[in-house]
């Protein structure tokens, strides 16, 4: 079989800049043709492919009824359905500590007026070195970087959504419900969360991100899709979660067990597509609720989730939390201020 990138190679068209500008962009209308035609095609016998291959590589494809949308309705608007979202601020890390803040809100039509929003810091090496002997001591562990302070919001967002999914219908979480950071891990404490999210069945995640390459797969069927139409493509978390280097113990008994009863796909309401994840007994009545409130957002996203971002990004400002500190270390002397500051900030 030919490499990828020796094929995309061999079929690349040359052309020298004064060619490309005298067709008049010919070759590109042409491409646009070629595409609209075939995905009109592919989007017409898109269901009968399904139909008569989906069972065999596990394809699962349904269309979502005026009545099922009237009911789900229902429980958006009673307030029985409720979205979670996260936001950090960039960590700062510098001798003294690493100063971060994570936001979290929930909302529902019901408490739209008065969303649920909450603040936890990250000031991990102050808690680490209160002397100077102990900094010294501590100066050979590995700082807590990006990755950990996403995984430690990603911790605290499902927290969140499992308290929620005790009384709520239905909880909609922004990204996925079993974060690849989280399994990973291969830590006791993170599956015990991750178990617990898949038991209460009613969290629901909302997945905007097409960039993993088990994605590609959702991608390009969710092009496929007509509106109101949702397609379980993966079954089980081995199927989409793929391991970076060897196993652990853990991350493989969760794969083989808790793991296999979530599904992921991707499901389009009007004219965007997005992907989901949920639990395999309760997908085909959540998916209803995913898609009415989809159809409430321009994006064709759930609409709740939006408004939790939107909290979010209001009550969170970028650059808000860093400020407050930059303020701080300036109150204290120059000195400091310009040994924290970002250096891009002093070119102005």
């Amino acid at each position: 079989m030919e490499d990828a990138l020796q094929e995309l190679i061999n079929n690349t068209k040359r052309r020298d800049y004064d060619e490309y500008l005298k067709d008049e962009f010919r070759t590109e209308k042409q491409q646009v043709q070629r595409g609209i035609m075939l995905e009109r095609e592919i989007v017409a016998a898109f269901e009968e492919y399904v139909r008569t291959k989906g069972a065999t590589i596990g394809l699962e494809l349904r269309t979502v009824t005026d009545e099922a949308i009237d009911n789900a309705r229902r429980s958006l608007y009673g307030g029985q359905v409720v979205a979670v979202d996260g936001r950090r601020e960039k960590p700062l890390d510098i001798i003294s500590g690493v100063f971060c803040e994570v936001g979290l809100a929930s909302v529902s039509y019901q408490t739209m007026s008065n969303p649920e929003v909450r603040c936890l810091s990250i000031t991990s090496h102050i808690e680490e070195s209160t002397t100077k002997e102990e900094y010294y001591e501590n100066s050979s562990k590995g700082k807590v970087n990006e990755n950990e302070v996403t995984n430690a919001m990603i911790f605290w967002e499902l927290e969140t959504c499992i308290e929620l999914a005790k009384t709520a219908k239905y909880v909609f979480k922004d990204g996925p419900v079993l974060h690849p950071g989280l399994v990973w891990k291969d830590q006791q404490f993170t599956f015990d969360l991750l178990e617990r999210a898949i038991a209460a069945k009613n969290i629901v995640g909302i997945v905007k991100d097409f960039r993993a390459e088990q994605s590609a797969a959702l991608w390009r069927y969710g092009r496929c899709l007509k509106p109101r139409q949702y397609l379980i493509v993966y079954r089980g978390v081995e199927n989409w979660i793929k391991s970076i280097g060897k196993e652990g113990e853990l991350t493989e008994k969760f794969k083989q067990g808790a793991g296999k009863d979530m599904v992921r796909g991707v499901f389009k309401a009007s004219r965007s597509f997005w992907a989901f994840e949920a639990h395999k007994d309760t997908v085909h009545e959540a998916i209803p609720v995913v898609m009415a409130d989809a159809l409430n957002n321009k994006r064709g996203i759930p609409q709740l989730v939006d408004l939790a971002d939107q909290i979010l990004r209001k009550r969170f400002p970028s650059g808000l939390y860093a400020d407050k500190i930059n303020r701080e270390f300036l109150h204290h002397g120059m000195e400091y201020y310009l040994d924290i500051v970002d250096e891009r900030m002093l070119r102005y």
